[in-house]
């Protein structure tokens, strides 16, 4: 397995390329550079003070032992696992199990939506004695979870007796909660989200890494990749920190550039759902009315999520001839697969080596570029994440750069980026709406 780093390309965000309009200089990023110098020691001390815990969850292997000595039993007992979840509480499994999935013997259900046909056929399907749910909720009181745990808890109740208990893991809070106090009565199998672990950066703990496990996933590679990234945050020299430059670039373009649009978009069909996990930490983390100081400042910028090549054909029309409001960011995998594209008939008129016996993976590379030099002839800033292959090592390095780079944007806007008051407003109303039924 290449244990092999990811690599940040930005050339295509600076003057040399976009112009003074649209780029931006070396200068400006190494000017912010030394600001985040004195952030990174302030997070380091917050870190050392326990506050900062998703920072440390890379280095947990406690908790790691625990989760396999768990999951080599339900391996044994159960072919089919069923993930209840909302948000960020399912949003990281259904990554780790759509970019590194291949035990066809498992079969997974994600289960975050409110869809009632969707769900009995779900229930029709069930075989309650080869079944494991797997219940997530950072608070342990998110209705929309609430509502399936107990559909499919009566369920297996039902059919199975007492014995649904084996059947049932819950991963939530290790304190509080509607879900922990039902573990806790019923003597459920639980793992929990540490304290100040928000479900956005939950994907190295249980949350994430017990559905992946089950799988049969590589948690100790993935993170390793972690544990990798960590150290490259605490790099000072800014071309070994794709944290802090990220953090920057984004920073920069949002502020003074007023391109208040991320593009994320994804050079490798098996990471298409990362687009989604990353919104959702980048909006749900930055997007806030208030800065600490209390004024109002409306900070952040929108994700939006795409897939190469898919959107070439649609929502390229309008990055490249619409407003030039957006920064896109690739992510490709540099080592693709070896599947041969077979000789065509003369009928296709195909001349030279347009696809004449070559490999998918080089068509993919290509389309990738013509994609890039399109939008830089445009003038359209662009930077790429290139991992050098798609294994647990380099996705862990990823996911962790993702999240160090949001708390570093979060502390260039000034903000707070691991509370969500507007969610917590949703809620409330939700509260409010099922009272008064």
């Amino acid at each position: 397995m290449s244990r092999a780093d990811l690599l940040l390309d930005y050339e295509n965000v600076l003057v040399e390329k976009m112009g003074r309009q649209d780029g931006i200089t070396l200068t400006q990023i190494e000017s912010l550079g030394k600001n985040i110098q004195t952030i990174q020691k302030g997070l380091n001390n917050l870190r050392r003070l326990g506050q900062l815990p998703f920072w440390d969850l890379p280095f947990n292997e406690e908790e790691v032992e625990r989760i396999l000595k768990s999951v080599e039993t339900k391996r044994k007992e159960f072919d089919h696992f069923i993930i209840v979840g909302m948000g960020g509480s399912c949003l990281g499994a259904r990554l780790l199990l759509s970019a590194l999935g291949d035990d066809k013997k498992k079969r997974f259900t994600i289960i975050d939506y409110l869809d009632s046909a969707r769900f009995q056929e779900i229930l029709d399907e069930l075989e309650p004695k080869r079944t494991c749910l797997i219940v997530v909720s950072k608070s342990g009181k998110t209705f929309e979870s609430m509502a399936a745990l107990l559909i499919l808890r009566k369920f297996l109740k039902d059919r199975l007796g007492i014995g649904y208990r084996r059947h049932v893991v819950v991963i939530t809070d290790p304190f509080r909660g509607a879900f922990r106090k039902m573990a806790t009565e019923e003597k459920l199998e639980s793992f929990p989200i540490p304290p100040g672990v928000g479900g956005r950066f939950s994907v190295f703990t249980a949350a994430g890494l017990f559905p992946a496990a089950c799988l049969g996933l590589d948690i100790e590679e993935l993170l390793a990749g972690a544990r990798r990234m960590e150290e490259r945050t605490r790099k000072r020299e800014l071309p070994q920190n794709p944290a802090i430059v990220s953090a920057i670039i984004h920073y920069l373009f949002a502020v003074r550039k007023k391109k208040k649009i991320r593009v994320v978009m994804t050079y490798a069909e098996r990471l298409h759902t990362y687009g989604d996990w990353f919104c959702q930490l980048w909006s749900e983390s930055l997007g806030k009315k208030y800065s600490l100081k209390g004024k109002k400042v409306f900070a952040g910028s929108t994700p939006i999520a795409a897939e190469g090549v898919r959107d070439q054909h649609s929502q390229l029309q309008l990055y490249l001839e619409g407003p030039n409001d957006k920064l896109l960011n690739f992510v490709t995998v540099e080592k693709g697969g070896s599947l041969l594209i077979p000789e065509s008939p003369t009928s296709l008129g195909l001349e030279g080596r347009q696809l004449q016996k070559m490999e998918l993976g080089e068509l993919l590379k290509i389309e990738e570029k013509a994609t890039i030099d399109s939008l830089v002839g445009e003038r359209r800033p662009n930077l790429t994440y290139r991992l050098p292959s798609l294994n647990p090592f380099t996705l862990g390095q990823l996911l962790f750069e993702a999240q160090v780079e949001t708390v570093f944007a979060g502390e260039l806007w000034g903000i707070n980026p691991f509370d969500q008051p507007a969610i917590e407003i949703i809620k409330k109303n939700i509260q409010t709406q099922l009272w008064k039924g």
